[in-house]
């Protein structure tokens, strides 16, 4: 079960990180482009479709003010390490980080659950699919790194 969990943690991460990548340069474009995305996919109805930009568009505003806090966390733990911190300091802005990725992990992972909620069950199965897809992908592309 922590096994699943960190698995689902690491990739929603990466989500997060490529998205707010994403957000910073055109933050409607993105979430635009990533409903879109999910549209096509999952072949969502109009009235779906809506929903799903409800969702995803709720998510960066709750988040918005933990990136800020997430940027001055990570400059905060690179200033540590330059300037010969404790461990136990160390630690410290390393433990606040994490939870301040735990919050956006649970952000995406709500808006996903939420529009998990409201599809057929054929569109769940293709969602299940594209999931073990992108986890097989994201696998691969981990072997290839330790490589």
């Amino acid at each position: 079960m922590r096994a699943t969990f960190a698995k689902i943690a690491a990739v929603a991460i990466v989500a997060i990180g490529t998205i707010w990548g994403q957000a910073q340069t055109n933050p409607t474009w993105s979430r635009q482009n990533r409903v879109e995305r999910i549209a096509a996919k999952l072949n969502l109805t109009d009235a779906q479709k809506e929903q799903a930009k409800t969702f995803f568009d709720d998510a960066p505003n709750a988040t918005q003010p933990v990136f800020q806090e997430l940027r001055n966390t990570h400059k905060a733990l690179a200033d540590a390490v330059k300037t010969s911190k404790t461990e136990v300091e160390i630690q410290q802005l390393a433990n606040n980080q994490g939870q301040l990725m735990a919050k956006l992990v649970a952000a995406n992972a709500i808006a996903f659950s939420k529009l998990y909620n409201i599809l057929t069950p054929e569109q769940r199965t293709q969602a299940d699919q594209l999931h073990a897809e992108f986890m097989s992908r994201m696998g691969r592309h981990r072997m290839l790194r330790s490589q």
